[in-house]
């Protein structure tokens, strides 16, 4: 499997407060890449940096050889930008109009996320499942080949978790790449066992989860850890 990007030495600053540090990491196409890390890691600046929200301080991101050309970008970072007095169907009709796409792109990214049946509800009386899932299929609208989301099941129950992770775990299969952001190492190996580990804006490892692995001493570990990045394959 190629790969579709790779950051090298790449790097963000705020007030000369180091965010994200020399990170280098590679993304292969059609697969799921969990960026896992305790809160103020820096992989949400990382994932705006990916996504052209935010400028690097210095690095690169480099869309490799394998991807052909410049891939369509969708997120999901932090709460979806949703108009709430308005139904599922209305609010992706912004996009379309915004985008110029067809109108039977609503109906397609309605039935991937499973909220084709919502009809005249707002999105006000939705679940905070139901919100997170719009805002994936809000980002699904432009058919992109990399959809990059952020904290996806934060705040969820355990049957939202459930459906959106079996959601995002078919991505590769319809041929989109997924970047996602947790700090808890458990609900990303649900989803993949290859992960990039970061700790005070720094890799630490970067590779599969090994088999037969106590998962949180793994992570304790790594991010404890002195030295040299850890990278497998």
């Amino acid at each position: 499997m190629g790969l579709l990007l790779k950051t090298e030495s790449l790097t963000k600053e705020f007030s000369r407060q180091v965010v994200v540090n020399s990170l280098s990491i590679s993304v292969k196409k059609n697969s799921i890449y969990g960026l896992v890390g305790p809160n103020g890691a820096g992989k949400s600046t990382t994932l705006k940096m990916l996504t052209g929200s935010l400028k690097p301080t210095s690095g690169e991101i480099i869309i490799t050889e394998e991807a052909n050309n410049i891939p369509t970008i969708g997120s999901l970072i932090e709460d979806p930008a949703l108009y709430k007095n308005l139904t599922a169907e209305e609010n992706l009709l912004v996009l379309v109009k915004l985008f110029g796409l067809k109108k039977e792109r609503i109906k397609e990214v309605l039935h991937l996320v499973d909220l084709e049946n919502t009809g005249e509800k707002i999105v006000a009386k939705f679940s905070l499942g139901m919100k997170q899932r719009l805002g994936i299929a809000a980002a699904l609208i432009r058919q992109p080949e990399l959809l990059i989301l952020d904290e996806p099941t934060n705040g969820l129950d355990p049957i939202g978790i459930k459906q959106l992770r079996d959601l995002i775990k078919s991505f590769p299969k319809l041929g989109i790449t997924v970047i996602v952001s947790s700090h808890n190492l458990n609900e990303i190996q649900h989803m993949t066992n290859y992960v990039g580990i970061m700790n005070a804006g720094s890799l630490k490892y970067e590779g599969t989860i090994p088999d037969n692995t106590n998962l949180e001493d793994f992570f304790l570990d790594r991010i404890d850890s002195e030295g040299d990045v850890v990278k497998t394959k």
